[in-house]
């Protein structure tokens, strides 16, 4: 929260995490906190979140630098062995 609460943008893999129960804790709480700072969130994968604070992605700059910013903060973290993982694992289950 205190990275959110800073105007960073946060990406969360919460795959790994015990029960289903506890990831969606998690989730929860960062999507309370980033809607609480007037942010956006989104699901990148099964399992992986990227919240954005209102101006966020790293700190001041104008709209088209944290645009930018949280486009590559996507793309890294779409490029991820784990959220590769996640990828496969959804394509698998769909007809």
């Amino acid at each position: 929260m205190a990275s959110l609460h800073e105007g960073n943008t946060v990406i969360v893999n919460v795959q790994k995490m015990e029960s289903l129960e506890e990831q969606q804790r998690a989730v929860d709480f960062l999507a309370g906190g980033c809607y609480a700072l007037a942010g956006e969130q989104e699901m990148l994968a099964e399992g992986i979140f990227v919240f954005t604070p209102e101006g966020g992605a790293g700190g001041a700059g104008d709209g088209t630098d944290v645009e930018s910013k949280r486009n590559a903060l996507i793309s890294l973290a779409r490029t991820s062995p784990s959220f590769g993982e996640a990828e496969e694992a959804s394509q698998k289950g769909s007809p």
